[in-house]
């Protein structure tokens, strides 16, 4: 095998994982903003740039160094804002239990933009059949109730977490706990 024939494997390969990131990226299969893309597109700029040496392109060796000095960039970006990342004895367990799915960094900027108090016994977090002014999770350990489905409360009784329903939705209060709470809104 000659040096030009690797030359040219190695651009065929890097147009497949352009191509191929690209059609993942559109089909849903890769998100934008982390390491997978970015990295897939600097190992296919890499290796066009690498088969530029067969037949020297200035423009399009400009180009791939571009797309290689980009990729670098947004994986330094997405490790410095995930590097120190830290998450609270509460946000973890909320974490861990409901948006396990999310990125880290997607999940801090949700608890961030959320209210977290730790309510106290006897406290009204909503009244039945009125409509909630704002998405509510109530942490192990308080007070208990049925969100935006109908459900029989007694059935529930054994739970001691509840999710209240969407903005605007009705709520039906159930069975209250005398221990601490924490109430996420």
């Amino acid at each position: 095998m000659t040096q030009e024939t690797l030359f040219e494997i190695a651009g065929l390969i890097g147009v497949a994982f352009y191509l191929g990131s690209y059609a993942l990226l559109q089909a849903g299969v890769l998100k934008g903003n982390g390491y997978v893309y970015a990295t897939l597109n600097l190992l296919a700029a890499s290796l066009v740039l690498v088969s530029l040496f067969n037949g020297w392109n200035l423009w399009s060796a400009i180009i791939q160094t571009s797309w290689i000095v980009i990729s670098v960039v947004g994986m330094t970006r997405v490790w410095l804002l995930t590097r120190g990342l830290r998450f609270s004895e509460e946000e973890e367990a909320l974490r861990a239990r409901h948006f396990s799915h999310m990125r880290r960094l997607d999940a801090k900027r949700l608890f961030r933009a959320s209210e977290w108090r730790d309510g106290v016994r006897g406290e009204e977090l909503t009244k039945a059949d009125t409509p909630v002014t704002r998405l509510s999770y109530v942490m192990p350990g308080g007070r208990e109730y049925c969100g935006w489905r109908q459900c029989n409360c007694r059935t529930w009784q054994r739970r001691v977490h509840r999710r209240d329903g969407v903005s605007g939705e009705r709520s039906s209060e159930c069975d209250s706990r005398d221990q601490p709470a924490v109430a996420v809104f």
